[in-house]
């Protein structure tokens, strides 16, 4: 079980869709000076297939998630092509097309930008109460449980997840280490929704 860590990816999911509809928002998870019409309106825009791929595939839910670990565990070793021929390679993107697959995988990395900005905020600006039970949690996960075929693991954060190497700081170890949970654990659980909310958003700034 795991409350403190389960109310705050509920709190930054909230926050995200909240967020992400008011366009002269400035402030937690955006570049200094900017708004979120002016941030959005910089982002990839979907197309007509990513949407519908995003609202009808039966895998998309899988996809997702296997996108965002393939960007965050390859990105500083591997270039953007290399990446993409190895999500056009995954089961969960079969028959996705290399044009599709691209696009989403692009909304997944901006939506992944956004969040990291918008957790590092909200995580640092937390009593210390909050922040040791995070921790306290992460530290009592057992090894059988992140074991990637444990009951459960598949939507919670596991071996087979990539992890931030911004390890410089103590205290940017630890930050990193709950941003990455919930942001894993946001993709696996709601990661098409947070996907068609951030194309929309990002189609109407951009209009």
């Amino acid at each position: 079980m795991t409350p403190a860590l389960d109310r705050l990816t509920e709190t930054a999911r909230a926050d995200y869709l909240r967020n992400i509809t008011h366009p002269e928002m400035v402030g937690t998870g955006l570049p200094q000076g900017m708004t979120m019409g002016e941030m959005l309106a910089s982002k990839t825009i979907a197309s007509a297939g990513a949407n519908s791929y995003l609202q009808l595939s039966s895998l998309v839910t899988m996809a997702v998630p296997r996108l965002y670990n393939l960007r965050r565990g390859q990105a500083p070793f591997e270039s953007d092509e290399k990446i993409l021929e190895q999500a056009i390679g995954d089961p969960a993107l079969h028959g996705v097309g290399k044009e599709i697959t691209a696009n989403v995988g692009a909304l997944v990395w901006d939506v992944d930008d956004y969040l990291t900005g918008l957790l590092s905020q909200t995580v640092t600006q937390l009593p210390d109460p909050q922040v040791s039970a995070l921790l306290l949690e992460l530290w009592h996960i057992r090894e059988e449980e992140f074991d990637p075929d444990a009951p459960g693991s598949e939507v919670d954060l596991n071996a087979d997840d990539a992890m931030s190497a911004t390890f410089d700081h103590p205290q940017h170890y630890l930050l990193d280490l709950i941003v990455d949970t919930i942001i894993a654990r946001l993709m696996k659980r709601h990661g098409p929704e947070l996907l068609l909310a951030w194309a929309d958003a990002v189609g109407k700034a951009s209009r």
